[in-house]
């Protein structure tokens, strides 16, 4: 490495090999380069990330305050900008318009329902879903919030009656959809509809995004595709899952991956299913001796696994096929030392919030980091003026 600073016309002539160091003037700026220190994009720099050493691959995130501890669930808009989360400590929301500068506790006022559950809507705002009575079976009660800090006047769906301990989801479309025992009903022109599939649904249902469809799941048995919002649906092959699965991580834009037929023993390591297309589902095989567990966490564009045990990583894939149980997380350009508890991921999966186990903080993701990052081994010129940079490209 040169340890002599060098003019900006002098290093733009040399022809050194991707990966080298310099030291120049702090003044320095060219397109070639980046700032030792910094984080890239391998997809900006291909030929950089080729040459990077081992451990400096990873995903990054910036660190974010919030009132307590331990938040027991958080629900992230659209843009990943309006954050709730709820706090066993003070059963109240707590929100965030700022992605997570400020906190303000929210106006919630819960009245006389049973209340099951608050999800993000596509106009970055956010939708609480309940029963009229306090048992499960009620009425379908809504009430409204742009901001998650005030909200509206609650709205009771007196049209139909649902058993609200069900899933609620809202598609891409802002299409309302609730599993029920008597069938899956659609919200659409202030009208529930019946979603056209088999009826005998459970209020364990699993609805999800996959690629802006919309993904149905019926227990062990069948899963249904929805291109058009719900108005028609395709049976898949999910019905090859005779062992029944027993958790459905979110999906990421590209593929839902389902756990099953699994006891999570070394003799009996977890499976799993996965699907690109909603329709074809394939075997993938995970074993469980790197320590993770076989519960799905949450997921950006590449799928994060719950942890089993204290651990400071993650298990992250592009693919959902090929897996680095060891993937290191970078929080503000530092390798993570925290123990890692839960993650959040919101609707189109830009962003994700971990949540540092017994910590006052979040970890949230850098924005659109789809493909692998690389932090550049960080330097510093002890030559006052100067600084250390290495060619990219």
């Amino acid at each position: 490495m040169a340890t002599d600073p060098v003019l900006y016309a002098a290093i733009n002539n040399l022809k050194e090999p991707i990966g080298a160091v310099r030291i120049v003037p702090s003044s320095f700026s060219s397109a070639s380069y980046l700032d030792a220190g910094g984080i890239f994009k391998s997809s900006d720099y291909p030929d950089l990330a080729k040459v990077m050493p081992t451990g400096c691959q990873g995903t990054f995130f910036t660190k974010v305050e919030i009132p307590f501890a331990n938040p027991t669930s958080i629900i992230i808009s659209d843009n990943g900008v309006n954050i709730i989360f709820t706090n066993s400590q003070t059963g109240k929301f707590w929100a965030s318009n700022d992605s997570g500068v400020t906190w303000a506790q929210s106006t919630w006022a819960s009245g006389t329902y049973t209340w099951r559950g608050i999800v993000a809507d596509r106009n970055n705002g956010f939708v609480a879903w309940g029963s009229s009575t306090g048992t499960t079976a009620g009425v379908l009660v809504t009430s409204t919030s742009n901001d998650g800090i005030t909200w509206q006047t609650v709205t009771v769906h007196a049209s139909t009656t649902v058993y609200p301990s069900g899933t609620f989801f809202i598609s891409s479309n802002n299409t309302w959809f609730v599993s029920l025992n008597s069938g899956l009903k659609r919200y659409v022109n202030s009208t529930w509809t019946t979603v056209p599939a088999f009826n005998g649904w459970s209020t364990s249902a699993q609805i999800l995004n996959l690629n802006n469809n919309i993904l149905f799941m019926h227990n062990s048995t069948n899963s249904y595709l929805s291109v058009d919002d719900g108005a028609s649906t395709s049976i898949s092959t999910l019905s090859v899952l005779s062992g029944g699965y027993s958790l459905v991580p979110e999906t990421t834009k590209s593929y839902c991956i389902v756990n099953y037929a699994s006891t999570g023993t070394a003799a009996a390591p977890v499976t799993y299913k996965i699907t690109y297309d909603g329709i074809i589902w394939l075997g993938v095989n995970h074993s469980i001796e790197q320590g993770f567990s076989g519960s799905g966490g949450f997921a950006i564009n590449d799928c994060y696994f719950n942890i089993n045990g204290p651990r400071t990583k993650v298990a992250r894939t592009l693919d959902g096929i090929t897996w680095d149980y060891n993937a290191p997380i970078y929080v503000d350009s530092v390798k993570n030392a925290d123990v890692l508890s839960k993650g959040y991921g919101n609707f189109t999966k830009d962003y994700a919030y971990i949540v540092p186990t017994g910590k006052n903080y979040l970890f949230k993701s850098v924005p659109s980091t789809y493909s692998t990052y690389q932090l550049i081994p960080p330097a510093t010129s002890t030559t006052p003026g100067t600084k250390v940079v290495v060619r990219a490209k």
